[in-house]
């Protein structure tokens, strides 16, 4: 969690895409978030893993929008609330210990890479 909120959601988005360039429609899409949703970034960094974890590394921007839309109703402005919601989300699935357990990896491996290195 305490790297999520160091890191900005697009140093995030390059962080999974290797260290690469970052497509400007994900980049555009961030900044809706921050702007028109008015997410703070360590809310947007745990949206965006959230939903790489259940769509395969993918951000598709409907459900990325719905996504925010429903947390900015019902104010989920903290990343504390932010992990909270992603738990009762991943529990409706039939494997939440399998969805938890990919999404914690995936903030692991956020941890470990070294953008000077790419790994």
């Amino acid at each position: 969690m305490k790297e999520l909120d160091s890191i900005s959601p697009l140093e995030l988005l390059s962080r999974f895409s290797g260290g690469m360039r970052i497509p400007n429609s994900e980049v555009k899409m961030v900044e809706r978030l921050l702007h028109e949703y008015g997410l703070p970034n360590d809310v947007i960094n745990v949206l965006l893993v959230y939903v790489m974890c259940i769509h395969h590394y993918r951000l598709p921007r409907p459900i990325v929008e719905k996504v925010a839309g429903y947390w900015k109703r019902h104010c989920i402005v903290t990343v504390e609330q932010a992990y909270e919601q992603v738990r009762r989300d991943l529990r409706w699935d039939l494997n939440p210990e399998e969805k938890i357990g990919k999404f914690i990896l995936m903030l692991e491996a956020i941890s470990k890479f070294d953008p000077r290195t790419k790994k």
